[in-house]
């Protein structure tokens, strides 16, 4: 959840600690961001602590419902989630077999690109 001590707007800049490792790092905000982050941030109510306090709240309340409300998003927009317990479940028996700790390398040791088309 972004609170509005983490935005410096006039240096258009984000800081956040970092879930890994717990450092701080500054993220820059991006012209379309900052527009909509200046709008935000002259409408907000003086006691507000998140940039979006309805989101905020609604995290709170039910972390998952996020997710859940992300996913709906995407799929009106035509994503397909191939997160399926069945899917997840294929994925786990193939890397058994194929004795997987991690995905493979392409010849030239770098990660696989996803080549998929999104539906």
């Amino acid at each position: 959840m972004l609170e509005w001590a983490k935005v410096d707007l006039k240096a258009r800049f984000i800081s956040v600690k970092t879930a890994k490792t717990g450092q701080t790092v500054s993220i820059p905000i991006f012209p379309l961001l900052w527009e909509e982050l200046d709008a935000w941030a002259k409408n907000r109510k003086p006691n507000e602590i998140y940039v979006f306090p309805e989101q905020a709240k609604m995290y709170l309340e039910n972390p998952d419902g996020i997710t859940w409300r992300v996913r709906k998003v995407l799929a009106a927009a035509g994503f397909r989630d191939d997160e399926t317990e069945e899917s997840k479940s294929t994925a786990n028996e193939t890397a058994k077999q194929n004795d997987a700790h991690s995905a493979p390398l392409e010849k030239n040791n770098e990660p696989p690109v996803c080549r998929g088309e999104i539906r």
